[in-house]
């Protein structure tokens, strides 16, 4: 028996250490950090629930649209309780310098006639290539073929937003407590966070600090996560953000970085924040605005750029897409 156990562990120790001898031979398994996250909005209507703050706004509405008969009956589809809570995931590759989150809450949609509101099911996701100084942006909630927006980093956010929490923090004043939390099984400094001179945006946070020998370095600094913030945001509205999963070696999963190919490539949009247009685009259009001014993106599509482009040349006699050729054959 003795003689069975001393064969046993000697055939483990081989094998341990063949182990140990060829991972670094056939590489290591890539791996991600996965934070899920609960959070909650509630917001200030004047001392008045949802309900009663849209029930009068369409009591004010009708009141000025009852001359010319409009008056129509306040509505609301689903709870307006759903609109104060909303789960996040985010993910984030180390290696690749990859930011994902997908954030599942709700939005509020007005129909027409105007006093008729429906709570709707709102999904975004944000991811952020670093190295490659692209944002990828979509929200549910947008009219189709507008759901995607895609908008560039400039140098300096890829240097001071490294996906580290604090960092993150940008055009904060950040001030440590000295004082420490436990969130999700991880310990964590908690610091006081107040945007510009007033309160109308401060409140506390509580960020993890990876070790060295976690191994965990985004971008060249030490990885560090958010792992809760409570926030009061004007008068008597607050939010809250806590993890309460945390796992910093899951099985990487590359499709949760993936964008759409046709939106990869996309045109940057110019009024997008952190956009500086460092070569000029085919139009130097303001895309949305466009939307907005003609009822064409030019952005959408090749093909509404070409409509675009159409519209503007029967409306103007300016061909606004070609002017470089225009000014070649007037030379």
């Amino acid at each position: 028996m003795i003689k069975a156990l001393k064969k046993w562990l000697m055939r483990s120790v081989w094998l341990i250490s063949l182990i140990v001898f060829i991972q670094p031979i056939l590489g290591h398994t890539q791996s991600m950090v996965h934070l899920h996250y609960t959070g909650s909005i509630k917001l200030n209507f004047g001392g008045m629930t949802a309900h009663e703050f849209y029930k009068k706004t369409c009591d004010d509405l009708n009141k000025i649209e009852a001359p010319l008969g409009k008056v129509t009956p306040f509505k609301v589809s689903g709870s307006l309780k759903d609109l104060e809570t909303y789960t996040e995931d985010v993910y984030i590759s180390t290696e690749n310098g990859y930011h994902a989150t997908y954030k599942q809450g709700y939005a509020l949609e007005q129909k027409r006639p105007a006093c008729d509101y429906k709570v709707i099911p709102r999904q975004e996701i944000t991811i952020v290539y670093y190295k490659q100084r692209s944002t990828y942006a979509f929200d549910s909630s947008r009219p189709q073929g507008e759901q995607w927006v895609r908008s560039e980093l400039p140098s300096s956010a890829v240097s001071k937003m490294t996906g580290n929490a604090v960092a993150g923090l940008w055009g904060f004043n950040v001030r440590p407590t000295g004082k420490k939390d436990r969130v999700a099984n991880l310990f964590c400094d908690v610091a006081e966070i107040r945007l510009g001179k007033t309160n109308e945006l401060a409140g506390t946070m509580c960020a993890w600090h990876s070790d060295p020998k976690d191994h965990l370095v985004f971008l060249g600094h030490p990885l560090e996560l958010d792992l809760s913030s409570q926030m009061q945001m004007g008068k008597g509205a607050t939010s809250q953000h806590v993890a309460n999963k945390v796992n910093l070696r899951e099985a990487f999963d590359a499709s949760v970085f993936q964008v759409p190919s046709a939106v990869k490539n996309m045109p940057f949009y110019a009024d997008e924040p952190n956009y500086t247009n460092p070569e000029k685009d085919d139009t130097d259009l303001d895309c949305k605005a466009e939307k907005k001014r003609t009822g064409i993106n030019p952005c959408a599509s090749p093909a509404e750029l070409a409509k675009w482009c159409k519209a503007e040349m029967d409306k103007t006699g300016e061909d606004r897409c070609n002017n470089d050729d225009m000014d070649d054959s007037s030379e």
